[in-house]
């Protein structure tokens, strides 16, 4: 199988790179001939060797992408932005190419980014824009998921959202494939080595991190537990927001943006706060090495990647006095801290890239038929 992915940036820029990375190196592995075409180039040390990548020489270039569609022989070409959909559509036409979509996000939230809020009609009316709001977010996937071979989403949670919120519609092309480990080789993680450092990873962005809640809850506990720290790992538009809420606590150490395995590695308890999420992919990195999560019930695929009670606990949206509780309950107790580890080392493997890309293989399977 000849698989083209159409990429905004590229090599690095975040979660959405660190997937198709993954999904790629295995494809590659089985003898499938991969290839990356994107938009902009990005800094990193990222080495595929045996992926064939192309820059587009210009950003509007539709006839370059649909000659290399045909040259190279593409069978499926994979879409992972809405705002570039309509490129990858009018570069396949006139092929055999099967175009896949992919929604790295919830399919609809209620949640308002920072965009809508600060728009006036938002503030005057909230209800009647947040309902404008939703039927143009429902008609801009509908049009979409009608002009694509699959259109994927991260979890079944969000295929069955999508079936009560378009209970008509023919959704015969809708599939739910999560996101992959990405890291596929570990040594054995020692769990009583771990040290007393709750983590944070992500990008410092209030209006979904909510990384306030965070730094409110370690402002409540921390004098409680001198012995423990808080650790940031990330960076984003809020960053110096972030440090003035964080003046005068202690033991908070930002470290900005760092390739986070080796705090995966250290730290006992990650935590979440997040307005929304699609399928976070360091939930799954902070089980992997038996770093407990603490998340907030906030998006519907959280289910999917944290049982509660036994791989970490999932606290009511909103509720940071509950939050605060679950966290000092990891903290006072090793042995709880131990076990839930343990039993997310476990829970993930479900999530292992070779049998994520199965999922993959299985699809292509049924686009062919």
């Amino acid at each position: 199988m000849n698989i083209c992915v159409l990429m905004k940036y590229w090599p690095n820029f975040g979660g959405v790179e660190t997937v198709i990375r993954s999904l790629l190196n295995e494809f590659a592995n089985r003898g499938h001939n991969t290839f990356i075409v994107y938009f902009t180039d990005t800094e990193s040390d990222c080495i595929m060797q045996k992926i064939k990548i192309c820059k587009l020489p210009n950003k509007n270039d539709v006839e370059y992408l649909h000659d290399f569609l045909l040259k190279q022989n593409i069978n499926i070409l994979i879409n992972n932005w809405d705002d570039i959909f309509y490129f990858s559509k009018q570069a396949s036409k006139g092929s055999s190419v099967k175009l896949v979509h992919c929604l790295h996000w919830a399919f609809y939230n209620s949640q308002s980014p920072k965009n809508i809020i600060k728009k006036k009609i938002y503030r005057v009316f909230p209800v009647l824009y947040g309902r404008l709001n939703k039927q143009k977010h429902i008609y801009k996937q509908n049009k979409i998921y009608d002009q694509v071979e699959a259109y994927i989403l991260l979890s079944e949670s969000y295929v069955e959202q999508y079936k009560r919120l378009v209970p008509n519609k023919n959704l015969e092309h809708l599939f739910a494939i999560p996101n992959p480990l990405p890291y596929t080789t570990i040594k054995p993680v020692d769990i009583g080595k771990k040290e007393k450092k709750i983590l944070f990873v992500g990008r410092i962005e209030e209006w979904q991190k909510r990384i306030s809640m965070i730094i409110e809850c370690w402002k409540n506990i921390c004098n409680k537990y001198p012995d423990w720290a808080l650790i940031i790992v990330g960076d984003g538009p809020d960053m110096q927001r972030t440090k003035k809420l964080a003046e005068n606590l202690p033991r908070i150490q930002f470290e900005g943006f760092r390739e986070p395995r080796e705090y995966y590695e250290k730290s006992s308890i990650f935590l979440m706060t997040s307005s929304v999420e699609g399928l976070p992919m360091t939930i799954l990195e902070c089980s992997q090495f038996a770093c407990v999560p603490v998340v907030m019930n906030s998006f519907l695929s959280v289910r999917d990647i944290v049982i509660d009670n036994e791989t970490g606990f999932i606290v009511p949206n909103d509720n940071l006095k509950v939050f605060a509780e679950k966290v000092c309950s990891l903290m006072d107790n090793q042995e709880l801290r131990e076990k839930m580890g343990k039993n997310g080392i476990e829970f993930v493997k479900r999530f292992s890239t070779e049998k994520i890309v199965d999922k993959w293989e299985k699809l292509f399977e049924e686009l062919f038929k």
